[in-house]
């Protein structure tokens, strides 16, 4: 949040120099999450795998190879 980035910087003895960056920037980031909830335009299915599931992500999760056979049930 911007009180626990202003403290942060208060704590770093930076913030004389910072505080209008960090109000910016958090001012900037709430814009585009408002303008983003409020958008109610289409959104084509790569923009939507754009956003959700960038590159390498879904690789990066997926177990890795077991040299076990699965158990079988029957």
């Amino acid at each position: 949040s911007t009180y626990s980035d202003l403290l942060q910087a208060k704590r770093e003895q930076v913030l004389n120099k910072n505080w209008q960056s960090i109000l910016w920037f958090r001012f900037l980031q709430y814009l585009g999450t408002y303008q983003g909830y409020n958008y109610s335009g289409k959104i084509d299915a790569q923009l939507h795998q754009r956003f959700y599931y960038p590159p390498g992500i879904l690789s990066e999760k997926s177990p890795a190879p077991r040299p076990v056979e699965p158990i079988k049930y029957n």
